[in-house]
């Protein structure tokens, strides 16, 4: 389905998704190469998320050097908004999983939990035994998402978006044992500019293409596909839940 930003194509995108029952998506990776804008959805995520009044946290190891690319039809990153944002800035695993291990003694507590390049923290463990590191920052990571989603105060719960290089995919058992669903995000075409977003499960998916246009990705196109046999009465957003596309 082409997208146009029209109100008929906005409906007809949210029937679409509507059609889909995928299982609880509370833990994500977007895994995808370097060159991909995977900072920008998460980004964007973000911004979507404070400006529905939700704390979030996004750690990466180096402060952004410009704001990236926002996705059109989606909240901006005014101050007011990025007041909900808390940015952390951790070059070390150790940094990592110790603020995971504290999150029981803060008073603002996160609904959202963004973690770039969790691999690059991963291999800080045991670059040689990389499975299993990847493993254990996934099981702290998940063990602190649990408790915050038992917290009254961190209503609606915590989700996670965590990103990741593209040679994930060959240790993906090492992040699924822990419920956390990965999005295959590929860089820009070399042919036509665009990038997709898509996302399996069982024989549901959804892809979602976005070419970037003088700083700001757009979203052009929408492909799905669902199982005829699939229930469709406890149907779960994935994308909208990620927050990355305007409806």
């Amino acid at each position: 389905m082409k997208v146009d930003g029209s109100p008929n194509t906005q409906h007809n995108l949210k029937n679409i998704f509507e059609k889909f029952e995928f299982t609880n998506c509370q833990r994500t990776v977007i895994v995808g190469p370097d060159t991909a804008d995977k900072t920008s959805l998460v980004f964007q995520a973000a911004v979507t998320a404070a400006s529905a009044g939700l704390n979030v946290t996004h750690i990466c190891t180096h402060p952004l050097k410009r704001l990236p690319a926002p996705v059109h039809g989606m909240p901006s990153p005014d101050p007011n908004k990025m007041k909900n944002v808390e940015f952390l800035y951790f070059e070390e695993s150790s940094e990592l999983i110790s603020w995971f291990a504290s999150l029981h003694t803060m008073s603002r507590l996160p609904n959202l939990i963004i973690v770039e390049d969790v691999l690059s923290y991963a291999s800080q463990l045991n670059d040689t035994q990389l499975e299993k590191s990847l493993a254990r920052i996934c099981a702290t990571i998940s063990d602190a998402a649990m408790w915050l989603a038992c917290k009254s105060a961190a209503s609606p719960g915590c989700d996670v978006i965590l990103t990741a290089p593209a040679r994930v995919l060959s240790l993906s058992h090492a992040v699924r044992q822990f419920g956390f669903k990965i999005s295959e995000y590929c860089g820009r075409s070399k042919v036509d500019g665009n990038s997709e977003l898509s996302f399996r499960e069982g024989k549901n998916s959804i892809t979602v293409r976005f070419q970037r246009h003088n700083d700001v990705l757009m979203l052009t196109d929408v492909t799905a596909s669902t199982s005829a046999e699939q229930s469709v009465s406890k149907t779960e957003n994935y994308f909208l839940k990620l927050k990355f596309v305007p409806t």
